[in-house]
């Protein structure tokens, strides 16, 4: 047999430097990450949302259920705060049909008054092609939420619905969605509710190219 080869292994040691001098090091290296990352911010500040559809201007056109139901828009304020509101009786569903932007978010306050007395209301928000519904978030609200925090923030991402696909034939932006607000009773007695400030906001770059693509030419 042959003799097995023997290996040889060495530790490498690091080079020899003055106390203090990883430490030295370290701190440099954390000076160079956080000025990286201020220039990285600065280079790409957060955008503030743009609001490019108010659904409270579209309210003439919206389909109500039940049929009659009294829709009233007013200013309202919950915990020292106004907003531009919606208020609809419990139940009721609001459907508004509405092209989206790019990266759009729908974002709305809502609230539940204490009278006639204490109540919890479902806040149901959806969307549909006309022919097949998607829920997309719901939210249980009571009257003493509203009366000690003010109004509920909610937010939807309507990215989904517009844009350009990987697909031959999912294009979102030939259509125009219906978007679905609806209330309804889960314990109480709820006169009506308020669905505060509703609308669809989006950055920068993709609101300009909503309004253009959307935008009615003046004759």
């Amino acid at each position: 047999m042959r003799a097995a080869q023997a290996t040889t292994s060495r530790t490498l040691r690091p080079l020899a430097c003055p106390p203090g001098c990883q430490v030295q090091r370290g701190g440099l290296l954390a000076l160079f990450a956080i000025g990286a990352l201020t220039a990285a911010c600065a280079r790409h500040p957060p955008e503030t949302p743009v609001r490019v559809v108010d659904l409270l201007k579209q309210i003439g056109h919206a389909e109500t259920r039940p049929l009659g139901a009294s829709i009233q828009i007013g200013e309202h304020t919950f915990d020292g705060r106004s907003r531009a509101s919606l208020v609809v009786p419990v139940p009721s569903r609001i459907t508004l049909t509405q092209a989206l932007p790019v990266r759009g978010v729908l974002r709305v306050d809502a609230a539940v008054p204490d009278d006639p007395g204490p109540a919890v209301v479902l806040f149901r928000i959806g969307i549909s092609d006309d022919r097949v519904y998607e829920g997309l978030v719901e939210r249980q609200i009571a009257s003493g939420d509203s009366s000690r925090q003010g109004w509920t923030p909610i937010s939807v991402d309507l990215s989904g619905y517009a844009g350009r696909k990987f697909s031959l034939f999912y294009r979102p932006d030939n259509r125009r969605w219906r978007i679905v607000l609806g209330a309804y009773a889960v314990s109480g007695a709820s006169g009506s509710v308020y669905w505060g400030a509703p609308g669809i906001d989006t950055d920068v770059d993709a609101a300009k190219r909503y309004v253009k693509q959307h935008s009615v030419p003046q004759r």
